[in-house]
């Protein structure tokens, strides 16, 4: 008996847990302000009007606009790279200030290009010594050659006259022929003589002009390959090409660079762009000359697209925007800085139907909408079309009028209903 009464005590106990726990299901679900029932017209739900975001179909004007995050940055950007390699010695300025034109900005050492400067001076200076010492000797051949030619014509001069001389006198037998027959042989060998000797003259003339030549084209090819060495040597003290902002400089002192390496980049003042990256869907609807709408600081700046680069990365290209000449001038803006642009895609009717973006446009696709009625107590689901966006609004092309009200908030929590109470 015992045992019997402590099991209807048991189960009057679990009858009274079920209540219990069915009855907050059923407090919650007032609590929340949510039913659920069946009519002719479909599924009904019931709401609070508190947890939900209406707004009203209004007509006006609406363009399309695609609204990005880019980047300023300057239209004019100068890199440094290193002509020769070699090891950071000096530092004279520091990345972010404002540079001259002409100013230094580091220093590399290079004891390969030093000494092979040293080896070319002393090349050109062999090379002259060795074009001096020719044409010393040349002309040293070319005054003993003169000296010959004249000994030769001064003899053939005095043979001459011997023979003029004695021809009469061998004519009438007071002096032996064979004295003459001397004469004559000394006269052919030194006439002879010096026409070898005006043949070695010109031939030389001839050589002495080519070996100039080619000597002083030698020369200058070490001079010019001198002067190359020395500009090189020279550039190894990086300077400004051009006034601007040291925007970026990777450098440390004893730190090796090598031929070709990015030191940096100046930003040059008074004209700046902002560049965008966009998604690939809206290659062929961007051209140069897009107006384009950005807020600095603030302030709304019209601009238009400058450049576009079509090669897709990552599914993005890249455009840029030119700033007018005047704006920035005053230093309120840094390359660097985040800025809001507006492209206009598109402008549209200045009566045209459009609703504010919302969570709705998830969750039905744009396809439909619920659409409250007069008294504000109810809502219904209603089909309706849309057309273009832009950041704040999307167009309604068709389903919905103007002054109509309807709920703009995610539908998650009753995408299935076909009416709605509001409370």
């Amino acid at each position: 008996m015992d045992k019997q009464i402590e099991k209807k005590r048991l189960l009057l106990g679990l009858s009274r847990n079920r209540m219990l726990a069915a009855s907050g299901v059923v407090a919650a679900l007032l609590v929340l302000g949510v039913s659920v029932g069946n009519r002719a017209g479909g599924q009904e739900q019931k709401l609070s009007a508190r947890t939900l975001t209406t707004a009203t179909v209004r007509e006006g004007r609406f363009d399309e606009t695609l609204s990005v995050r880019g980047t300023l940055g300057s239209r004019m950007t100068i890199y440094l790279d290193t002509i020769a390699g070699g090891f950071v010695e000096e530092k004279f300025v520091q990345p972010g200030v404002f540079v001259e034109k002409g100013q230094p900005l580091v220093r590399l050492a290079n004891t390969n290009l030093q000494l092979d400067v040293i080896s070319r001076e002393a090349q050109i200076a062999e090379q002259i010594n060795f074009q001096r010492n020719n044409q010393l000797l040349a002309e040293n051949s070319r005054l003993q050659l003169r000296t010959d030619i004249l000994d030769n014509e001064n003899r053939a001069a005095h043979i001459r006259d011997k023979i003029a001389r004695l021809k009469p006198l061998v004519e009438q037998a007071l002096v032996a022929s064979r004295e003459m027959t001397e004469l004559e042989e000394d006269l052919r060998y030194y006439t002879e003589r010096n026409r070898i000797a005006r043949e070695r003259q010109r031939q030389e003339e001839a050589i002495r002009a080519r070996q100039e030549v080619q000597m002083r084209d030698s020369i200058a090819v070490l001079e010019k390959n001198l002067a190359e060495s020395r500009r090189v040597l020279d550039q190894l003290t990086v300077k400004a090409p051009e006034a601007g902002f040291l925007s970026q400089f990777d450098v440390e002192l004893g730190e090796s660079k090598t031929p070709g390496t990015r030191l940096g980049q100046i930003d040059v003042p008074g004209s700046y762009r902002v560049v965008a990256a966009l998604d690939e869907y809206y290659l062929n609807r961007v051209s140069i000359g897009l107006p384009a709408i950005l807020t600095i600081n603030g302030k709304r700046v019209e601009a238009s697209v400058s450049k576009i680069d079509g090669r897709v990365e990552a599914g993005k290209f890249q455009v840029d925007v030119d700033l007018p000449e005047e704006f920035g001038s005053d230093g309120e803006i840094k390359v660097g800085q985040g800025i809001d642009i507006d492209f206009v895609l598109g402008a549209g009717s200045d009566k045209a139907l459009m609703i504010p973006r919302g969570a709705f446009l998830t969750d039905t696709g744009g396809n439909w909408i619920f659409v409250l009625d007069k008294d504000g107590d109810g809502a219904e689901r209603r089909s309706i079309k849309l057309g273009e966006r832009n950041k704040d609004d999307v167009q309604v092309v068709s389903g919905l009028e103007a002054g109509e009200v309807v709920i703009v908030s995610s539908y998650s929590a009753f995408d299935k209903a076909d009416n709605l109470i509001l409370n």
